[in-house]
Formats: structure tokens, C-alpha cells, sequence
């Protein structure tokens, strides 16, 4: 092909590769619109404040706010997704190239907005909290700063959430919407042992309910007091460093960790199964597991009904009970719990907890 029908194609690509720009560049303008939108609002809450005027305290707008800054942000990050596929595709368009910088400033500018936003909301909750809910969080703050290493570690985010509450009374039971008021308590650390690698939990306490502060996931609304609150939070922390103490505890369990992993591969061993997996331990030297693939139909209750297939499972753990308990008598005393249960393709399942 000549240099001149390639120029000739190269154009006809670039005019193809236009409307999805076009559209990525619009969207980029109505984003332009509400950022200034957005910082109004921002530069009204702030001016409220430095004022000490009153602010409603239904903060729709600041909900709103946030709202549409989550929305903005999803859709610059869309956007520059669009056009690094373009710039990607024809690196010598211009054009596609300043949109490419455009779309990740208009990403990071949407990231503050809702960052703003965030914290707008959970000034103006912490001002407005009902005092018994005050009280509980800041004795809860206090006592799981306590146990921390590090205190910069906990989040403490007032918050509240418009909510509809049941409110039964025999004949006049009803749904009655109202302002649930919230406090959020929060770490986020890789070392954390939970699947989330996050410990929460959140305080609550209701406009048109007329219980004390309870635990937001407690459909219930039963009231909670400062002790059983902070146990429900440092729960979560077990086995992590951060907590006074634990890397003591951690280190004191690794001898006895060693022992009932090595007695769990010896009763392994000594059922001759098909094939068994070596005993693991948790990085908390607590948890020890180890599994073995029994002699149990691998199709599993397809194979001989689901009556028949459980009293196997039940003979198959049972005897393999036998053998564990025997192997695990001398660390009893630090055993706090184990737990066998069948798998897929005729596996079973061993969890030992330490105390």
C-alpha cells in the first residue's frame, strides 16, 4: 500500500474512532457542570460553618451530594477507560491524548467531591447524635483504643441513615419512617485475620424507636451496653498484632500449635487413607486443619440415596473421631474446639481451635 492510501486509511479509522471519543468528551462536559455544582455546595457547607449558622439537620442536600459524586466519579472512570482505549489504539491522535489527561483529572477532582461529601455528612451527624448514643461511642472508642497498639488505627465515623422501622402494637402496628443515627467503628489492615481483612461494627440508635443504642445489624433493636459492644469489635481482632499483647500470645501458641499439628498428621497417618493432605497451622498459631479422602462414594448421596449416604458420613466420622481423640488427649487443656465435617469427592474435614 502507498503512503498516501495509507494516510487515506489512517483518517478513515481515526473519523471511526470519533463518535465513542465524541461521546467520552461529552460526558466529560456535563461532569464539568456538576463538579461546579458540586464544590457549590461544598463552598456553602463550609461557609455555613465558618459562619456557625444552623444547618437543617435532614442534610438532603449533602446526601445528595454525595449521591451524585459517587455517580460522577463512576462515570469518569468510565469515561477515561473509553478514551484510553482510543489513545491505546491511534497513540499519534492528539486529541485522544489531551481527553486521556482531561478524563483522569475529572476522575481524581470526582474523588474528592465524594470525599467531601463524606465528611460533610459525618460532621453534621456527629453534631446532631442522640446523647445516649454520644456516651456509648465514646466509652466504646475508648476501650477499644485501649487494647490498640496503635489508636490512629480505629475509625470512628458518625453517620445516619433515612430508615424504615416496623412498629408493632397489636392492632396499630405500623411502618414508621425516621433518621437512624449511626456510629461506625472501623480497622483495615492486610495482617487482619477476618476474610474481609476489616473489623466493623456499627452503633446505632433510632428517631421513632424508644430503645437505647443498639447494634445496627441486630434487626431486633436490642439495647447494647459498652462492654458487649467493644467484645463483638475485639472478636474480630483476634490473632491480629495490633492488639496489645497479641504478638505475645501468637508466639506462646506456636509451641503447642506444633504438637497438636504433628499428633493431627499421626492420626492421619494411622487411618491409611486413600490420600491425606499434612496439617496446617494459622498465621495466629489457633487454627490447625488437616482433611483425608475416605472410602465414601465420591458422587456422594447420588451414589446410595441420601438416607444410606448419611449414616455413612456418620460411621465414616465417627471412627475417624476414634482415632483424632485418641491422638489428642495430651493437649486437651488447650484445645478450645474441634469441628470434622465431609466435603466434595469423599473428603473429610478436621479444624482444631486452641484456646
Amino acid at each position: 500500500m502507498s503512503a498516501s492510501a495509507t494516510r487515506v486509511a489512517y483518517r478513515h479509522l481515526i473519523r471511526k474512532a470519533r463518535s465513542p471519543l465524541d461521546d467520552a468528551l461529552q460526558t466529560l462536559g456535563d461532569l464539568g457542570v456538576l463538579s461546579q455544582e458540586l464544590t457549590d455546595v461544598e463552598d456553602a457547607f463550609a461557609q455555613h460553618f465558618k459562619m456557625g449558622s444552623k444547618i437543617d439537620p435532614k442534610v438532603n442536600s449533602q446526601f445528595e451530594a454525595l449521591q451524585k459524586a459517587r455517580k460522577g466519579l463512576k462515570a469518569a472512570e468510565g469515561a477515561l477507560a473509553q478514551i484510553k482505549m482510543i489513545a491505546d489504539t491511534y497513540p499519534d491522535d492528539k486529541t485522544a491524548q489531551r481527553a486521556l489527561k482531561d478524563a483522569d483529572v475529572m476522575m481524581r477532582r470526582f474523588q474528592r467531591h465524594a470525599d467531601a461529601a463524606h465528611k460533610m455528612i459525618s460532621k453534621l451527624s456527629k453534631k446532631q447524635l442522640p446523647g445516649g448514643l454520644a456516651k456509648l461511642s465514646k466509652s466504646v472508642a475508648a476501650a477499644i483504643k485501649r487494647r490498640l497498639i496503635d489508636t490512629k488505627k480505629l475509625q470512628v465515623i458518625p453517620w445516619q441513615n433515612t430508615k424504615t422501622f416496623y412498629m408493632s402494637g397489636g392492632y396499630r402496628s405500623r411502618s414508621v419512617e425516621g433518621v437512624e443515627y449511626q456510629v461506625v467503628f472501623r480497622i483495615e489492615d492486610p495482617d487482619l485475620m477476618t476474610h474481609s481483612k476489616k473489623a466493623e461494627i456499627i452503633l446505632a440508635e433510632s428517631t421513632v424507636l424508644d430503645s437505647g443504642p443498639y447494634i445496627a445489624s441486630d434487626y431486633q433493636h436490642t439495647p447494647v451496653d459498652q462492654k458487649t459492644a467493644t467484645a463483638k469489635f475485639l472478636a474480630q481482632l483476634d490473632g491480629w498484632p495490633g492488639v496489645k499483647g497479641m504478638s505475645e500470645t501468637i508466639e506462646g501458641r506456636a509451641r503447642i500449635a506444633k504438637q497438636v499439628a504433628s499428633a493431627l498428621n499421626s492420626a492421619l497417618r494411622r487411618i491409611r487413607a486413600y490420600d491425606w493432605r499434612e496439617a496446617e497451622i494459622s498465621r495466629d498459631n489457633k487454627n490447625i486443619s488437616g482433611e483425608y479422602r475416605s472410602d465414601l462414594p465420591k458422587e456422594g448421596e447420588r451414589a446410595v440415596g441420601e438416607y444410606e449416604y448419611d449414616r455413612m458420613v456418620d460411621a465414616e466420622i465417627k471412627g475417624w473421631m476414634k482415632v483424632l481423640n485418641a491422638a489428642l488427649k495430651p493437649y486437651r487443656n488447650s484445645i478450645a474446639d474441634v469441628q470434622v465435617h465431609d466435603g466434595e469427592k469423599s473428603w473429610i474435614y478436621t479444624e482444631i481451635t486452641l484456646k
